[in-house]
């Protein structure tokens, strides 16, 4: 399902890595920012074959630095990963040329995640894969992780992927989005777009906006999410605007959610689904989870941005569910018995180099090990 980039796309993707993976000259917790585009080399930093790639998708209308503060606690708890999220096109700093051929439907969504995950890791290529004969290179599994329309897209992926990428997908873990429920929401999404302030005064205003009126209750995410997602109104102004136009992308509000819940028990893979407060399981699901088709897990005291609102208990769940499910590799057999396996080599990589990096800045965090948040519940404005 991966497709080539376009000449015209340009995909901003951030990817930080557990300390046992990270260059002395990129001391954790980093957030590293490269710009992938059609023909371009993975930056020098980029560990080459970690055991985990954790793949983030964000909501409509966010942006990949809403995963900032999980992803910098994930890599720390969690050995020998990658942790990586993409702007998706239209939004934040990707873009995309060409809207009338590549629309905002989910198919094209999950085909531009899977084409930068490529991109970082040409070995799950399917075009590629017969010239990397080395198995240790590029990740040993990947970890689809998906919240609300991210969700749905980590879902198709799961679903239509195919090898080599299908080969090493361990789990798909979708955040706060059920089928039945999203769909019976989009009449009155239009409602709840169209209030939104269209125009803000400063990214200040934008950011208290965001926090008074309870999409997100985690002020330190906040202020690292929020700013990525507007611009400007002019090259000198202070105004800024929304970068995503979320009424133009009513026509493929159905698309995104429709057939979701089957999508979703379909994954060759282990699943986890996280839903913020008590929401209500569609039929589909409710006979999935009676069945024991995935793992479901309830966080209090959040907003639908669950992983902003507590990112500490959305880390620590990420992580044991990639531990839960991880595969046993047996050493080879000799003359009937096994082997003893090998020492484990020493995590090297390339000292960073590519000029196309660039390091975000992140708040630092306690990492408690609870499913509880101190922030409250919130209806947001996104998908």
């Amino acid at each position: 399902m991966a497709g080539a980039i376009r000449d015209t796309d340009v995909f901003r993707t951030y990817w930080t890595a557990s300390e046992d993976l990270l260059p002395a000259t990129c001391p954790p917790p980093s957030l590293l920012a490269t710009d992938v585009g059609s023909g371009a080399f993975p930056p020098s930093s980029l560990p080459t074959a970690p055991a985990n790639l954790f793949v983030m998708i964000h909501g409509a209308g966010q942006g990949a630095l809403s995963y900032a503060v999980t992803a910098s606690l994930l890599a720390g708890q969690h050995p020998n990963s990658v942790v990586m999220a993409m702007d998706l096109r239209n939004h934040g700093h990707s873009r995309a040329a060409d809207p009338v051929h590549a629309p905002m439907s989910r198919a094209q969504l999950a085909s531009d995640v899977a084409a930068v995950v490529c991109g970082l890791y040409p070995s799950l290529d399917p075009a590629l894969k017969p010239a990397f004969h080395d198995e240790e290179v590029g990740p040993k599994d990947v970890v689809l992780v998906g919240h609300s329309l991210g969700g749905a897209v980590a879902a198709h992926m799961a679903a239509f992927e195919k090898p080599p990428m299908l080969q090493h997908l361990l789990g798909l873990v979708v955040l706060d989005v059920v089928e039945g429920t999203a769909i019976e929401a989009l009449p009155g999404m239009r409602g709840i777009v169209s209030a939104r302030p269209g125009v803000f005064p400063s990214m200040d205003a934008a950011v208290q906006w965001i926090l008074e009126t309870g999409q997100v209750n985690n002020a330190s995410s906040a202020r690292v999410s929020v700013p990525a997602q507007l611009v400007p109104v002019s090259p000198s102004s202070t105004r800024v605007r929304w970068v995503t136009d979320l009424m133009a992308t009513e026509p493929f509000w159905q698309d995104w959610f429709a057939g979701l819940s089957s999508l979703f028990l379909r994954a060759p893979a282990a699943k986890l689904l996280i839903l913020a407060g008590t929401d209500r399981l569609d039929r589909e699901l409710t006979i999935g989870q009676m069945q024991g088709k995935f793992q479901m897990e309830v966080l209090q005291a959040v907003g639908h941005n669950l992983h902003e609102d507590a990112p500490s208990a959305t880390a620590h769940l990420l992580s044991q569910f990639a531990n839960r499910n991880a595969r046993l590799v047996l050493p080879p057999k000799f003359n009937g018995t096994r082997a003893a396996p090998p020492p484990a080599a020493a995590a090297t990589t390339a000292a960073a180099g590519a000029s196309a990096v660039r390091p975000v800045s992140i708040p630092k965090l306690s990492a408690p090990r609870s499913h509880m948040s101190e922030g409250g519940g919130g209806d947001g404005g996104d998908m």
